[in-house]
């Protein structure tokens, strides 16, 4: 059961603004292969490390057997075009409609995708279940390089974390257990490393399918305007596929299995590689240094984004090795897109429920906790009591859910916290991250 509320998970899905990414300079992004991610040498863990410290994002390559993104999203698209799959529809405010399926992953399984598309679109369900099984090597593999970039190699070892306490006691017992995921009345204090959080934590998964407000759709060489603006996520991280470009009615044949793979594409060619390439000249970040450029994606298979969130900081035990991660503000341009509709996957991957907040930028009071913003009602504290006890500690990453769940239940979104993150990044939550059985929340 989906428990709540991926942060900014929007933010990614197609077409946030109308314009064009070729409006701002091209950047390579770094790519490596999955396998170099699962076993990197020392030139690959220094590249990814300046990836990590300087651009918060790259791309990830050879991660299936096959062109798993593309079907998945072109099936998808086809079922959704003759209304064979159930789609949560939220509208934007400038009128267009976003058509979402979402599932997680919890506790390190993956749960089921609805019922009624898996009946319906078969095809779908077989290339979804690929593309999902990718991203979660993926994102297993940038786990456990994290440990060791932030923590140092071998530190998130059941035997390196035993070895930093006595043998036997309780503290090293669930130091073990915390490094494994387990749910430890110690570890749920603050979970210490990356590869045991996406172990133990939720992750939530989603595939939109973005069609334009029908003047929009109509709409050339109209002016850019921006529907969400520069921001970044609460969750740790972020792996997506970049996304496609389709024509709103897929041509389809009498097979599924070839609707699956011959949906024309805007424009209209079956090159799956053009269509990537296309597709991610859409994503925008913004550097350390403030400039705002385009980042290229690799040519050739399936390819995979890393994106990291604020999450990665705020959320877990801070870094032993002195390297400081970077989490990109983003956004997402839109070109003319003829009428058609873009598709696109992402999975969150969230802070554990137990992980405690690290490190809060100052206030302008110049408090070091952050609290709701102005037009909040109740002005809740970043920190909670301790069970038991006089003292306060930061609150978990639960309750901060929580809370933010309750203001979108009543109907006030806009005052959800903001102490996950830098003040300047207040762009954290929207109604349509909401996980499947939390489809009524917001507005």
């Amino acid at each position: 059961m989906l428990r709540f509320l991926g942060l900014a998970l929007l933010a990614l899905a197609p077409l946030a603004t109308f314009g064009t990414a070729a409006e701002y300079p091209s950047l390579a992004l770094p790519a490596f292969s999955l396998a170099e991610l699962k076993a990197p040498d020392d030139a690959a863990l220094r590249a990814i490390t300046n990836a990590i410290a300087d651009l918060g994002m790259f791309a990830v390559t050879g991660v299936s057997g096959g062109p798993a993104a593309h079907d998945a999203l072109s099936s998808l698209v086809a079922c959704a075009a003759r209304g064979e799959v159930p789609l949560r529809k939220v509208e934007m405010e400038d009128g267009a409609i976003r058509h979402t399926l979402a599932t997680a992953t919890t506790a390190g399984v993956p749960q089921p995708l609805p019922a009624d598309a898996v009946r319906a679109c078969p095809d779908f369900a077989v290339a979804a279940n690929r593309l999902r099984a990718a991203v979660a090597a993926t994102g297993g593999a940038y786990a456990a390089v994290l440990d060791r970039l932030l923590y140092g190699a071998g530190a998130c070892t059941p035997q390196q974390l035993l070895a930093s306490g006595k043998a036997g006691t309780a503290k090293a017992t669930a130091a073990i257990k915390a490094a494994a995921g387990a749910d430890d009345a110690d570890a749920a204090q603050q979970v210490r490393c990356y590869g045991a959080a996406v172990r133990a934590a939720e992750s939530l998964e989603h595939f939109h399918v973005f069609r334009p407000a029908p003047a929009a759709a109509a709409a050339t060489g109209a002016a850019e305007r921006t529907v969400l603006g520069l921001h970044s996520d609460i969750g740790m991280f972020l792996v997506m596929t970049p996304a496609e470009l389709f024509a709103s009615t897929p041509q389809t044949t009498a097979s599924s299995a070839a609707a699956a793979t011959t949906t024309s594409s805007i424009p209209c060619t079956d090159d799956r590689q053009q269509q990537a390439r296309r597709a991610a000249r859409d994503l925008v970040v913004q550097l350390r240094d403030g400039r705002l450029v385009a980042p290229a994606l690799p040519g050739g298979g399936d390819v995979l984004l890393v994106m990291n969130g604020e999450g990665l900081t705020r959320w877990m035990r801070p870094a032993s090795t002195g390297l400081q991660p970077y989490s990109p503000l983003h956004e997402v341009l839109s070109t003319d897109m003829g009428g058609g509709v873009r598709a696109w996957f992402g999975r969150m991957f969230m802070p554990p429920p137990s992980a405690r907040l690290q490190a809060l930028p100052a206030t302008d009071s110049g408090s070091d906790v952050a609290l709701f913003p102005e037009a909040s009602a109740n002005k809740e504290p970043a920190f909670t009591a301790a069970a038991g006890h006089g003292a306060k500690m930061m609150m978990t990453f639960a309750e901060y859910r929580a809370q933010t769940y309750a203001l979108f239940r009543a109907g006030r979104g806009a005052e959800a916290p903001s102490m996950g993150c830098s003040p300047s990044r207040r762009r954290l939550v929207d109604e349509g991250s909401c996980g499947a059985d939390q489809a009524g929340a917001g507005p």
